[in-house]
């Protein structure tokens, strides 16, 4: 199995700093955000879940941060994440990608740029190129698009709580007395 991670989600992995996403049910910043992603990424690596970071959002975070090299040496060795290329493969499944915008006449508006919809669109043909079963994103245009596409999208709002740490109870009380190991 294998998951993609958008932008909006990596930078929730790393950066202490990241502003959660807005929960569309409440509108207010989505609750222990940090925690839900951390936990998923710990989640998927126990289940030893492929996790690729598409080359697009590798350059989207690297003009986002100071010390570039830094984390370019950290991805690199990084047991937990896989950067995928925009290759010749690549470039061909997005030009046979299942979207809307490349069939008709739509004219893109104020929000949309080419240069995004170009980015998405990678992503996405990455991602189905490396038979990524899910997608995980805060963009609702790039979720349709992987969507149309045979991948299933997660929002960060979407991702469950991790568990509390103190699963663990004493079923005796404080009155009874644990029934020996003789018994």
């Amino acid at each position: 199995m294998m998951v993609v991670f958008d932008t909006s989600h990596f930078v929730l992995a790393l950066d202490d700093n990241a502003r959660p996403p807005t929960d569309p049910a409440t509108g207010k910043p989505v609750e222990r955000c940090k925690e839900r992603v951390r936990h998923l990424i710990a989640t998927l690596s126990k289940a030893r879940t492929s996790m690729l970071i598409p080359i697009p959002v590798v350059a989207e975070y690297l003009v986002k941060i100071r010390n570039k090299q830094e984390f370019v040496d950290k991805l690199v060795i990084s047991r937990y994440f896989e950067v995928g290329v925009f290759d010749l493969k690549a470039a061909i499944e997005l030009s046979m990608l299942v979207d809307p915008d490349l069939q008709g006449t739509k004219t893109l508006d104020d929000k949309t740029t080419k240069a995004k919809m170009t980015f998405d669109r990678q992503i996405v043909a990455i991602a189905k190129v490396r038979g990524a079963d899910r997608l995980y994103t805060d963009d609702q245009k790039l979720a349709a698009l992987a969507r149309n596409n045979g991948i299933a999208a997660v929002m960060t709002w979407d991702i469950p709580l991790p568990p509390p740490a103190d699963l663990e109870f004493d079923f005796s009380g404080p009155n009874e007395t644990k029934p020996s190991s003789d018994s």
